[in-house]
């Protein structure tokens, strides 16, 4: 009986280990309200982007993502209450959403010119 019962803790556990990051209502890109941003990785396959950077206003720093299942994902570890800026970079001088402004996945109202010839997404979080 001990052993049933440890081996079904184990594999509990194992189960919760291997969970992959779930968006918000299954969002392509975005940010949630404890500064997790992401992005799926269809939508850097679409733009033929290597793994992404993330770069966050008012810095826009690069920051590493990690890829967490199907979404690359960069906890910045600052909440966010409002409609935030942001970007990720793909490599070869491209950018999401710039790289893909006319994927039908890709909201308008999601993307604001960033002054400096690309687009960012301009998003409240989820």
């Amino acid at each position: 009986m001990k052993k049933a019962i440890v081996l079904c803790m184990a594999i509990m556990v194992m189960a919760t280990a291997v969970q992959a990051f779930d968006a918000p209502g299954g969002a392509l890109y975005g940010v949630t309200a404890d500064g997790t941003y992401f992005v799926s990785a269809d939508l850097v396959k679409a733009a033929n982007g290597s793994a992404p950077k993330a770069m966050v206003a008012p810095s826009f720093k690069r920051e590493a993502m990690v890829l967490d299942g199907n979404y690359y994902v960069y906890k910045s570890g600052k909440s966010v209450r409002a409609k935030t800026d942001f970007c990720f970079d793909i490599g070869n001088n491209q950018y999401i959403p710039h790289a893909v402004i006319n994927d039908a996945r890709v909201k308008a109202a999601d993307v604001s010119d960033n002054g400096v010839g690309g687009f960012n997404f301009r998003v409240a979080p989820k």
